[in-house]
């Protein structure tokens, strides 16, 4: 898929008030995966402040502007999102997917 392409799509599965909106989720950045912030139509790194996602939403006070690195406007990035969902939620459902797996092998 071309740049523009995967810019477009992105755009398009976003809410009609993206611009207005305040939007928490995850981007795929050179770091590797990174909590952001999308306000007034701009991105912000909180990883400084929030390393995970699950850490932001303990601490909604986190979820600011102020507390991120300013990434630029969203409109001109090629940004990669990921799933809002972060390593402690997917480690949680592994271990009960590893327990159900063990409990079927003993069977």
């Amino acid at each position: 898929m071309l740049a523009q392409e995967s810019h477009d799509l992105l755009i398009e599965s976003l809410p009609d008030d993206w611009r207005a909106a305040r939007l928490l989720g995850r981007a795929n950045l050179p770091q590797g995966p990174t909590p952001v912030l999308i306000e007034s139509g701009c991105v912000y790194d909180l990883s400084s402040a929030a390393p995970t996602v699950a850490e932001a939403v303990a601490h909604p006070e986190l979820i600011s502007a102020r507390h991120g690195k300013d990434l630029g406007p969203l409109e001109s990035m090629t940004l990669s999102l990921l799933s809002p969902v972060d390593l402690q939620v997917i480690k949680a459902s592994g271990r009960n997917v590893c327990s159900v797996r063990a409990r079927a092998r003993a069977r």
